[in-house]
């Protein structure tokens, strides 16, 4: 039996896995549920806060008919840009820093069942471009962010199975999507875009089976998360706009995912851990936004130039990693996570590797803090948006941390 030199391996991997996810973040994904407590025992509750700072920027520019790219550094403001304020180069960095908060409560409800309440921030996203995108011409949007919130309660039902225990896995979720977007009037079409700002809230649901071994610390899940029919309303600003608004809105989706996640322990104070996730990202390609009836037409009109466009392909992201127990207080793990970029060819989502570690710190035997470290590579990719403009990218970087408590009572 090696499972109680095991037992504080089990948790210390949820903050590092997490952090990881957050990381490199294939398409719009930022956080996910935390549903290991349903297959543990006793009350807990645990709550996670990550920072993750990204750095990418364009690095070339060819604009549509151009013969050749030009490096985005040599690309400063006109003196009419400069005159409205524009500084810098276009090469400047334009993602944004941003943090994602997770949050369990679960507890035996009757007999083998067992529930709990889960908040995550499954999507994301916040770019600033500032007067980056002006100044070389591939588009008049000065800043776009997307956030997400998730509030989920999922249930298990234990049967003893073989040496361990089965764990039939379902429950629903309640998922809300704010979306932005910004433009420069005056440097580009006024008849076409707009400033953008909507909102929706929408149902979904996670089903899956998951199986322990407690005496060898085997755990191993299968879980799925539904897609989610996104109905966004909200207004659409424009100064060429009959009182510079419209009433407007759009359909979406978001995607659904499968995951593939076991761990077990492979020597006294050692375990070894591994994930396999699928996200149906490419549903998502070009979001039209339509005018409500009434406002520019008599009936729904495609608003045009106001689009939200992803063009994205399937997400995959594999990931390993070991954890050693070093004493009764202090664990650690260290971990390796590819994901295949989303990008077709029409975003900056290229491929990343994620190196990240972390560590758990047992207070007592109801309080323990866990921490992580994660480090992103974003490999190099060119994009064509849906003007004409080719856009490159060097290999970048991303840089985040992390930290959790978990109470059990």
């Amino acid at each position: 039996m090696i499972h109680g030199n095991l037992k504080s391996l089990v948790a210390v991997m949820a903050t590092s896995v997490a952090l990881a996810s957050a990381a490199h973040a294939g398409g719009y994904s930022r956080g996910s549920a935390n549903l290991d407590p349903l297959m543990e025992d006793g009350t807990q509750v645990s709550s996670s806060f990550t920072v993750i700072a990204p750095n990418r920027g364009m690095s070339t520019v060819q604009p549509a008919g151009a013969p050749a790219a030009i490096p985005a550094s040599a690309i400063t403001p006109t003196p009419a840009l400069a005159a409205a304020g524009a500084t810098g180069n276009a090469g400047a960095k334009f993602t944004e820093a941003y943090t994602v908060f997770g949050a369990t409560a679960a507890m035996d409800v009757v007999g083998p069942t067992r529930c709990a309440g889960t908040f995550s921030q499954p999507y994301g996203a916040n770019v600033d471009y500032g007067w980056t995108r002006i100044m070389s011409g591939v588009s008049t949007t000065t800043s776009s962010e997307m956030s997400s919130m998730e509030f989920g309660l999922t249930c298990s039902y234990r049967a003893e199975v073989g040496k361990g225990n089965m764990y039939v896995i379902g429950g629903v979720f309640h998922q809300t999507i704010d979306y932005t977007e910004a433009r420069g009037f005056g440097f580009g079409s006024v008849l076409g875009g707009g400033d953008i700002a909507m909102d929706d809230g929408s149902v979904g649901y996670r089903v899956g089976l998951g199986y322990t071994i407690p005496e060898i610390a085997l755990k191993a899940s299968l879980i799925y998360r539904s897609a989610v029919d996104v109905g966004l309303k909200g207004v659409v600003r424009n100064p060429a706009f009959p009182g510079g608004s419209v009433t407007a809105f759009a359909n979406a989706t978001t995607p659904q995912s499968v995951k593939l996640a076991v761990q077990s322990g492979v020597a006294p104070g050692w375990l070894v851990f591994g994930s396999v996730e699928w996200t149906d990202w490419s549903v998502l390609q070009q979001v039209q936004v339509f005018a409500d009836p009434g406002q520019l037409a008599v009936g729904a009109a495609p608003i045009a130039g106001v689009t939200v466009d992803a063009f994205f392909r399937d997400g995959w992201t594999v990931s390993g990693g070991v954890a050693h127990k070093f004493n009764d207080k202090f664990s650690g793990l260290a971990s390796l996570t590819w994901d295949r970029g989303t990008s077709t060819g029409r975003s900056s989502y290229s491929d990343t590797l994620t190196v990240s570690t972390g560590g758990s710190y047992t207070v007592n035997e109801n309080v323990s803090i866990r921490g992580g470290l994660a480090y992103s590579f974003l490999d190099s990719l060119t994009e064509v948006n849906t003007a004409g403009h080719t856009i490159g990218y060097d290999k970048d970087y991303s840089i985040g941390g992390g930290l959790s408590l978990n109470i059990k009572f």
